[in-house]
């Protein structure tokens, strides 16, 4: 609840809803990159949004703060998921490391992510493609 009257110290009008110079201002203010609520502002049919509900505000900021925390996390993950020490993680590394935190994903979709997220496309992640994993397994549950 203390976020959330946090959030409302921006809502000039205090109509329950922040216009992008309300969120602007509020990334600013709370250290949190701008283009992070502009990724919410986008509808699936490509509209684009000129203002978001103080729930929508929340729960961006939760997403941002959890992939934050996530990310140190995850380079430990990937040392220890990095099972012959090559610096990358195969599809079955992947795999043995999800399993291993009874992360539920069938094979076909595991897959799918996986060559969504190997820009260089080849067959293994390293370090950075690994975050991309987490962030889309994360943003995506």
């Amino acid at each position: 609840m203390a976020m959330k009257q946090l959030l409302l110290e921006f809502d000039s009008n205090k109509d329950g809803v922040l216009t992008l110079a309300e969120l602007r201002q509020m990334s600013r203010d709370l250290c949190i990159p701008y283009e992070e609520f502009l990724k919410w502002t986008r509808t699936p049919w490509g509209e684009e949004l000129t203002a978001l509900p103080l729930d929508t505000v929340l729960e961006c900021i939760k997403v941002f703060v959890t992939r934050q925390m996530n990310t140190k996390g995850a380079r430990d993950l990937f040392k220890l998921a990095d099972v012959d020490q090559s610096g990358k993680l195969s599809l079955a590394e992947i795999k043995r490391l999800l399993e291993a935190s009874d992360y539920d994903i069938d094979d076909e979709e595991l897959c799918a992510i996986f060559r969504r997220v190997d820009a260089n496309r080849d067959g293994e992640l390293d370090d950075k493609e690994f975050l991309d994993l987490v962030r889309y397994l994360i943003e995506n549950k």
